[in-house]
């Protein structure tokens, strides 16, 4: 009786593959709401070295004039790409929220392959009525974090283990946003919130996390500082991110305007870290988005006399002082 049923199985799933998606590998998930229920507590444990860390941002690496223009794939290059008989493997995950209705599902895709419902990679990791802030995956497809709500209500980040099918996450009366990941999955970073304002939050799954709020920075570089929309770097050491409150700007000289800007990490075996901070760019800036090792960064800007809501992809490389990734 077990072989018949292993062998129409066998054949139901050899029918399905050949006539198209099916339903029902599309519905499965790996993880839903009952899953999250009893997380593992992501702890808070790394100090700030003050007296080690920087006491004037580093403005050596300021873009000056306007960024070099990032080139665009037109139609005619696409359509040659398109019909490359050349193949090519770029390798890694790309993880997507969907949201039907008032479901949400964080759907994972393997790049080396095309997209098949529940074969090669791309797959329903989680299905559920949490609604998804923002998402990342690391290099291999392993981890997956993301931002929804939690405890009281108020956002918290999820830390979906894929291979030993575990659920850790943060607890706290916060709202946390925006969350990024390091490629070998170590380190995390998003934005949260203190008594003081927005805080930026670097956390290392081997000795803890630390958040960083406006009296932290202004205790390092003499006033407070905004940060908001942080995107870690490839090797988890940096956080590009945006300062609105302009005094990044006036420490360094220049008028109060909003700043791209990248902090480094150094922690010591004892879980002690210190900060570097550099300044990148000045402009009515968002969504950075940073190389592996912080060696060049990417960010939106509005575009005056465009029209609201009009931005430019800028490219920036450090030392360079303008370039496209």
């Amino acid at each position: 009786m077990r072989r018949t049923f292993l062998l129409l199985l066998a054949t139901a799933l050899a029918l399905a593959a050949c006539s198209g998606p099916n339903p029902a590998l599309e519905d499965q998930a790996l993880f839903s709401d009952d899953d999250l229920l009893n997380p593992q507590v992501l702890s808070s444990s790394v100090e700030i070295d003050l007296g080690a860390s920087a006491t004037v941002p580093d403005a050596s690496g300021l873009l000056s004039g306007p960024p070099t223009a990032v080139a665009m794939l037109d139609a005619a290059s696409v359509e040659t790409l398109g019909s490359s008989s050349k193949s090519f493997s770029t390798g890694g995950f790309l993880v997507y929220v969907e949201q039907k209705g008032k479901e949400y599902r964080i759907r994972l895709a393997q790049l080396d392959d095309d997209s098949e419902l529940g074969k090669r990679g791309d797959r329903v990791i989680y299905k559920g009525k949490k609604a998804v802030q923002s998402v990342a995956v690391t290099g291999d497809g392993s981890l997956i974090a993301f931002v929804a709500p939690g405890y009281g209500g108020k956002n918290d980040i999820y830390l979906l283990d894929l291979n030993d099918r575990t659920v850790s996450s943060t607890v706290t009366a916060a709202n946390e946003f925006d969350v990024s990941m390091s490629l070998d999955g170590r380190y995390l970073a998003w934005q949260s919130e203190s008594r003081n304002g927005n805080s930026i939050v670097w956390f290392d799954m081997e000795y803890g996390g630390v958040a960083i709020d406006p009296t932290v920075f202004e205790a390092m570089f003499g006033l407070p500082l905004t940060f908001v929309q942080p995107s870690l770097s490839g090797d988890g050491l940096s956080i590009a991110m945006v300062e609105t409150s302009g005094n990044i700007s006036t420490l360094i000289g220049y008028p109060p305007l909003p700043a791209v800007a990248i902090m480094s990490f150094d922690v010591t075996p004892g879980g002690m870290a210190t900060l570097g901070m550099s300044v990148e760019y000045l402009g009515n800036v968002s969504n950075p988005s940073v190389s592996y090792d912080a060696n060049g960064a990417l960010f939106l800007e509005e575009v005056a006399g465009e029209g609201d809501g009009v931005g430019g992809v800028h490219g920036e490389r450090r030392g360079r002082r303008s370039g496209a990734l």
